[in-house]
C-alpha cells in the first residue's frame, strides 16, 4: 500500500512538472526576412548573408538581452558599452521567398526557434561554422609517467564524430610533429598548440590530460580506478580558448588495466560532453552576434589607414572598428562585425582607399590579410 502511495505521489509530481518543463523546452515557429548587399556581383555571398540575417531576425523575435561590453585598446579601458544581443537557436528553417530586389539579395524564412535550449544535433551551427576540422591530443599521466592516451584519445573521437564533426586522423599528426612538440600539446601552451594545429589543417585543437590513480582492490575480486581528465578547445587561427572542462571519472572492473581504462574513458566522455555545449554556444553566439576579426592591412601608410578605417566603420555589419598597432607598412585592426570572415573580405574586396585598391591575401575563420595596391 505505502509502495502504491508512493508511486501515486511521484505520478502527480512528474505531471505538475510537465507544463514547465515544455515551457522551459518549447521552440516558437516565427517568420523573418533578412537582406544583403551584393558585392563584385558575388550573389551567393549575399545569399548566404541575407538567409543568416533573417535567422539573427527570427532569434531576436523569441528573445534578445541587453549586456555591458568593455571595450580595451593597446591594454587600455576605452569605455563602456551597452549592446543588444539575440540569445537562441534556430533548431531548422524553410526559405519560403528569396530573390535579388535591386542591388541586394532578399530572404524570408519560416523557422523553429528556441530562446533556452540547444537540440543534441548541432549539424546546423557546425555547417554555419564552414565545418571546422578538429584534432584531438590527450596525455595521460600514471604514477608520475607521462604518455599519450590512446584511450582518452579514442574516446573523444567518438563522441564529437557522433556529432558530425569531422576529426582529423591523430596519428598522421603524431608523424609530422616531433614528441616534444606533441607534449606543448598538452600542456595548456595555448598560443603554441594553435599554431600546431593551423599547420596541419586544423580549425580547432582539442588537447588535454588524464591523470590516472592506482587501481585499488574493491572487496578483493574487483578493482577501482579514478581519473581527472582536463580538456581545452583551442580556435587555432586565433588561439583562443573556446571552451575549458575537468572532471573526475572513475571505472570499476575486474582486471587492473581494465578498471584505468574504463576511468579514462568515462572521464574523457564526460568532460567531452561539457565542451562540446561550450564550443556550440559559443559558435551559435558568433554566428548570430558580432565576431571579432583581425584585420592585417599591409601596403598602408598613416594616412590611408586613418581612411581605411573611416570607410570600414561605414560597411554594414562593421560595428566596431580597433586600431591594435602600426608598423608602417603594417597595420593590425580589430573589427568587430556581423557575420564571417569570407563575408567581411567579399565586402572589402575591391574597396577604393584613395588612389588604391584593397586586395585580399588571405582568408581564415578568424582573420583577414589585406593589400592596399
Amino acid at each position: 500500500m505505502r509502495l502504491m502511495k508512493k508511486l501515486i505521489f511521484v505520478t502527480i509530481l512528474f505531471l505538475s512538472l510537465v507544463p514547465f518543463l515544455r515551457s522551459n523546452e518549447e521552440v516558437k515557429e516565427v517568420v523573418a526576412e533578412g537582406q544583403a548587399e551584393i558585392t563584385n556581383n558575388n550573389v551567393e555571398s549575399a545569399k548566404a548573408a541575407a538567409l543568416l540575417d533573417a535567422k539573427r531576425n527570427a532569434v531576436d523575435q523569441v528573445g534578445s538581452e541587453v549586456l555591458s561590453e568593455t571595450v580595451v585598446s593597446n591594454y587600455q579601458l576605452v569605455r563602456d558599452k551597452i549592446i543588444s544581443r539575440v540569445s537562441g537557436y534556430v533548431h531548422s528553417y524553410k526559405i519560403i521567398d528569396e530573390g535579388k530586389k535591386g542591388n541586394s539579395y532578399y530572404v524570408k524564412i519560416r523557422a523553429k526557434v528556441s530562446a533556452t535550449s540547444l537540440k543534441n544535433d548541432a549539424r546546423m551551427i557546425y555547417s554555419e561554422m564552414k565545418k571546422p576540422r578538429v584534432v584531438i591530443v590527450v596525455q595521460e599521466i600514471r604514477n608520475g609517467k607521462t604518455q599519450l592516451s590512446s584511450q582518452g584519445e579514442n574516446a573523444l573521437v567518438g563522441f564529437f564524430r557522433d556529432k558530425y564533426f569531422q576529426v582529423l586522423d591523430a596519428s598522421k599528426i603524431k608523424e609530422k610533429i616531433r614528441r616534444s612538440k606533441m607534449r606543448v600539446l598538452t600542456e595548456g601552451m595555448e598560443k603554441e598548440a594553435a599554431k600546431l594545429g593551423y599547420r596541419i589543417g586544423a580549425e580547432v585543437v582539442i588537447t588535454g590530460q588524464a591523470i590516472v590513480s592506482n587501481p585499488a582492490p574493491v572487496q578483493g575480486i574487483l578493482f577501482a580506478a579514478k581519473s581527472t581528465v582536463t580538456l581545452r578547445a583551442i580556435d587555432a587561427a586565433s588561439g583562443s580558448i573556446y571552451a575549458v572542462a575537468t572532471v573526475e571519472g572513475r571505472g570499476i572492473d575486474a582486471v587492473r588495466e581494465g578498471a584505468v581504462r574504463k576511468a579514462i574513458e568515462n572521464g574523457a566522455k564526460d568532460a567531452a560532453k561539457k565542451i562540446f555545449w561550450k564550443i556550440v554556444k559559443m559558435w551559435n553566439s558568433q554566428v548570430l552576434n558580432r565576431r571579432s576579426i583581425e584585420l592585417t592591412v599591409r601596403g598602408v601608410n598613416y594616412r590611408r589607414l586613418k581612411t581605411l578605417i573611416k570607410k570600414l566603420r561605414k560597411v554594414k555589419g562593421v560595428k566596431e572598428v580597433i586600431k591594435r598597432s602600426f608598423d608602417n607598412p603594417v597595420a593590425v585592426l580589430d573589427v568587430t562585425f556581423l557575420g564571417d570572415s569570407d563575408r567581411l573580405a567579399d565586402l572589402l574586396d575591391g574597396l577604393k582607399i584613395g588612389l588604391k585598391k584593397v586586395t585580399i591575401n588571405e582568408v581564415t575563420s578568424s582573420g583577414i590579410e589585406i593589400l592596399l595596391k
